[in-house]
C-alpha cells in the first residue's frame, strides 16, 4: 500500500466502526428506558381481571396511562410516573380509586419485573409484566 493509501484506508475503519455504534451515547440509563417504552400487562387467567399500562420515555423520566379491572371489583384508569437510574425502574402507579402502588424493577426485551407495594401500608410483593407490544426499532412480523 501506498503511503497515501494507508491513512485513507485507516480513517475508513474509524468511520465504519463509529457509525456502527449507534448507542455509544446513550448512558445506561437510558437504554434501560427505551427499553421500558410501550404497552405492558399483567398476565393473568381470572375472567374479568385486567393491568396494563402504556408507558412514554424522555431522557430518564417515565410518564404513562393505564387501566385496570378486579373481578367483582372496581375498574378504572391509572397516571403512571417514574424514573430509570442505570439498570433500576421505580415507578409510581395511582389508580382512579385513589390506591397508589409503586413499582420497583428491572426490564428486559419482553419482562418488566420486580417488587411493588402499596401505600399507605403493604408489604412488597413480585410483580411480573409482559411487553404487549414490539420493542422499540424492532419490525413486527
Amino acid at each position: 500500500m501506498s503511503l497515501f493509501v494507508r491513512p485513507i484506508a485507516a480513517l475508513t475503519i474509524v468511520t465504519s466502526l463509529l457509525a456502527c455504534s449507534t448507542d455509544s451515547n446513550l448512558t445506561t440509563s437510558q437504554q434501560t428506558a427505551e427499553r421500558l417504552r410501550g404497552t405492558w400487562a399483567e398476565p393473568t387467567t381470572f375472567p374479568g381481571e385486567s393491568f396494563s399500562m402504556t408507558l412514554d420515555i424522555q431522557d430518564t423520566t417515565v410518564t404513562g396511562t393505564g387501566y385496570f379491572s378486579y373481578e367483582a371489583g372496581p375498574a378504572g384508569t391509572l397516571s403512571i410516573t417514574g424514573t430509570v437510574s442505570g439498570e433500576q425502574v421505580d415507578l409510581d402507579v395511582t389508580y382512579s380509586t385513589g390506591w397508589e402502588e409503586h413499582f420497583r424493577g428491572g426490564v428486559q426485551l419482553t419482562v418488566f419485573s420486580g417488587d411493588s407495594w402499596r401505600t399507605p401500608v403493604g408489604d412488597p410483593a413480585p410483580f411480573t409484566l409482559k411487553r404487549t407490544t414490539p420493542p422499540p426499532g424492532a419490525t413486527p412480523l
